[in-house]
């Protein structure tokens, strides 16, 4: 009889895990169906994880490979870059990164709720959002970096309710680990350590979890440290008002995708007024709502826009907060950690990196996990009804056009035909070498930079690295190639090169040339 009676709460148990297995499936085939024809979406970023991927292959290390050879590179951490160079098959690897964070996205919601009907309508609204369809086409570190988030948030959980040893072992590998995925997870360090002494834990497990969380970075600060190559230049500036611009614009987009006005007042305003007058007893959830469409009403300077959203939010985290559990407190300190870290570390740290939605990724899928806590089944709809409109237009569109560098736009550049023809072992500088590399096989150097991007501090010696560039390519027979529609402002433009450098066309096409040094 007992063995009847754990046969069928095992079946039971299983049987609650099926529509997660379903959804994320489903997850992983909306991906595959975006990138199949062109494989995963490359961006300037995923251009160096390939080519640190690429020299692990091959054996020479943590390096990407140029014009001047193989030189470390610190500033993109390793971690996502390992898992490429053992993953040859990068659609295979999006399809499965996919499907498991949804599934594993799915879990922590059946977690927190126990209720299917709320699993299906959140994980549907993750999996229909633009963070989800947008980050797994592409070749990010966000694919490796949210799983292995989900992963330790269910661990934290774990430990904190039973203080279970192995528990925190394996919380505090899996933020080691993150932290050599994606340098932001060092704010998750913080954001622990703050919860395990709300929770009054051991301080021996406080010390556990600072070796082992912080040793794999502090291994590779040194390593490349050793190397000359430190992990990054910060300097502390205020963040533009392009760095609110775009939050904003961020922030918006995750209810109000991008499509036409009509669809928006024709699809989600009848479902925001029917979610309002639905929920109107609850207090809390009203203040959330009707903040977020205070705030579309408003018409004024950005920042007081998002003053005005984050006080609402604040305001509805305060109200909710002295009501809940476990689940509760650890989302809410993970996502005004991370909203810390933002504008502490990003916006002030590293001036041209725009917190866009892939950099607000986990802000979403914490949100959307803190969201779940209200154990609403009328939320989820203004985001799904608005979200299934985008994905259908997103899907399709990228399905039959590609993105990236990888798109058809870049591959078929006329200038392209002329570098393919060059030697496979030409010297090379350009302003786009992740292009050369992608369409033509060509390891170029990048040229020098008149201020560095993350810190915007001036480049003193760019005049110097200029004349050393031109030298160097006069020596060895080499060549300069511009593409003119890809513009990096700190770059010195092709107009600059012409006024400082003795330029001779070899090549030239109406949207690029290729130059010798006379």
């Amino acid at each position: 009889m007992d063995i009847l009676r754990v046969i069928f709460f095992r079946i039971l148990r299983f049987m609650r895990r099926v529509p997660l297995i379903f959804l994320s499936v489903l997850g992983g085939f909306l991906i595959f169906l975006q990138i199949q024809k062109f494989g995963p979406f490359v961006s300037t970023d995923s251009v160096k994880y390939l080519l640190t991927a690429e020299s692990l292959r091959k054996g020479l290390g943590f390096c990407i490979k140029d014009a001047d050879g193989c030189n470390f590179e610190s500033h993109w951490a390793p971690g996502f870059s390992v898992l490429l160079s053992l993953f040859p098959n990068h659609t295979l690897l999006n399809v499965l990164l996919a499907s498991l964070s949804v599934f594993l996205f799915g879990l922590l919601i059946l977690n927190i709720t126990r209720s299917i009907t709320i699993v299906t309508l959140y994980t549907l609204t993750f999996i229909l959002s633009p963070t989800f369809l947008k980050n797994f086409s592409f070749l990010h570190s966000e694919i490796l970096y949210i799983p292995m988030l989900l992963l330790a948030l269910i661990f934290l959980k774990e430990y904190v309710e039973k203080r279970d040893l192995k528990n925190l072992l394996v919380l505090s590998i899996l933020v080691g680990l993150g932290n050599l995925v994606r340098y932001s997870n060092l704010f998750s360090v913080a954001v622990i350590l703050i919860l395990l002494l709300i929770y009054r834990v051991k301080f021996r497990d406080i010390l556990i979890f600072i070796f082992f969380s912080l040793l794999p970075f502090l291994a590779w600060q040194v390593f490349s440290s050793l190397q000359g190559d430190p992990v990054r230049e910060l300097a502390l500036h205020f963040p533009s008002d392009f760095h609110y611009q775009v939050l904003w614009e961020t922030l918006n987009g995750y209810v109000f995708p991008p499509y036409s006005d009509e669809l928006k007042i024709v699809i989600v305003v009848p479902i925001l007024v029917f979610l309002v007058l639905s929920t109107f007893k609850e207090k809390r959830t009203i203040i959330l709502i009707l903040g977020f469409v205070l705030v579309k009403l408003i018409k004024t300077h950005i920042h007081y826009e998002i003053f005005i959203l984050f006080s609402f939010s604040a305001l509805f985290l305060l109200l909710i907060y002295r009501d809940l559990e476990v689940w509760g407190r650890i989302l809410i300190w993970f996502l005004l950690g991370y909203l810390v870290f933002l504008f502490l570390s990003i916006s002030f740290m590293d001036f041209h990196t725009l917190p866009d939605i892939r950099i607000m990724s986990p802000f979403f899928v914490i949100f959307l996990l803190l969201l779940s806590l209200t154990r609403s089944k009328l939320l989820p709809l203004p985001f799904l009804f608005s979200y299934s409109v985008f994905a259908i237009n997103f899907i399709n569109e990228k399905r039959l056009n590609g993105d990236g560098l990888k798109a058809p736009y870049w591959a078929n550049l006329d200038i392209l035909e002329d570098v393919r023809k060059l030697p496979k072992s030409a010297y090379v500088y350009s302003n786009v070498p992740e292009i050369l590399y992608l369409h033509a096989g060509i390891y170029a150097s990048f040229l020098p930079r008149a201020f560095n991007p993350n810190s915007n501090r001036e480049n003193k010696k760019f005049m110097m690295e200029i004349q050393e560039m031109a030298e160097r390519i006069k020596r060895k027979d080499g060549f300069l190639v511009i593409i003119r529609p890809f513009r990096r402002n700190y770059l010195p433009s092709e107009e600059d090169l012409k006024r400082i450098l003795p330029l001779q066309i070899y090549s030239e096409r109406r949207d690029g040339a290729i130059y010798k040094i006379r």
